[in-house]
């Protein structure tokens, strides 16, 4: 009898062990389970908000349009926005610059907005250049909110006219225009009697060869010429070349119609 109840006891113990065995294996493949499940819910969170980060980031790109594509180390900052040329308002650029006339101080019309702007925008601090310490100035045109073409200057020690020069050139959006390529002209404002006929400002040009043989950049026209390229529409209005390179006047769609014309300026 005593070895039956020993027996017993035996087997009862090891049942119990058994059953603890197996309830190990289950508790742990439950909290494996459910490890997992916590896992895959983190990583799904985790993906969700790489996607909106991704998203966010795409927005904030997509914002930055208004601002050029500068040389380092240029600040693509609306508020370095010195001078904006309007088209059609039949204001003249040039004198909107040096003196103010025709322009507003107003910073709503800090923008690239082919309509942002009633007047030009001139900001006060063109008549303390000197004073600014100024390192570059980068001349941008804009169509439709994108920047087209662009010229940086190096502008230290430079005045508030001779910084738009050839010798200043430190890079741009046109293959051939550079510090060493040739010029006939090359000013805000060219005083030069070969262009007492024509009101071309902003002008970078190759060579005159006739109006339907002309090589250039960029040009605002102001007033009446003697080409159909100076009278195509309402005063000012601004052209640029569509290519990587210099245009001919041979073929009038070589060059677009900008929308805006920005001086930006770099400080130290």
């Amino acid at each position: 009898m005593a070895k039956q109840s020993y027996f017993l006891l035996c087997l009862a113990v090891v049942l119990v062990i058994t059953n603890l065995a197996e309830c190990g294996r289950r508790c742990r493949s439950v909290s494996s389970r459910k490890l997992s499940a916590k896992l895959d819910e983190i990583n799904s969170t985790l993906s969700e908000q790489l996607i909106d980060a991704n998203a966010n980031i795409n927005k904030l790109l997509e914002q930055k349009t208004d601002f050029p594509a500068c040389i380092e180390p240029c600040q693509p900052d609306i508020r370095d926005m010195w001078f904006r040329t309007t088209i059609g308002i039949g204001k003249d650029s040039v004198t909107a610059w040096r003196t103010g006339d025709g322009a507003t101080d107003d910073p709503e019309c800090r923008n690239v907005r082919k309509n942002g702007c009633r007047l030009h925008y001139r900001d006060p601090r063109i008549d303390t250049w000197s004073l600014q310490k100024i390192t570059k100035v980068q001349y941008s045109i804009y169509k439709d909110g994108k920047q087209v073409a662009w010229v940086l200057f190096n502008a230290v020690g430079s005045t508030m006219d001779n910084w738009f020069d050839k010798s200043r050139v430190i890079g741009s959006s046109y293959n051939d225009l550079t510090s060493s390529a040739a010029y006939n002209f090359f000013a805000i404002k060219d005083e030069s009697p070969v262009l007492f006929r024509v009101t071309r400002h902003w002008y970078v040009s190759s060579k005159f060869a006739g109006c339907g043989n002309d090589d250039y950049w960029f040009v605002t026209e102001e007033g009446t010429g003697n080409c159909g390229y100076d009278r195509l529409t309402q005063y000012p209005y601004i052209l640029y070349s569509l290519g990587p390179t210099m245009a001919n006047t041979a073929n009038q769609e070589n060059f677009g119609f900008g929308d805006v014309a920005v001086v930006r300026v770099i400080q130290e």
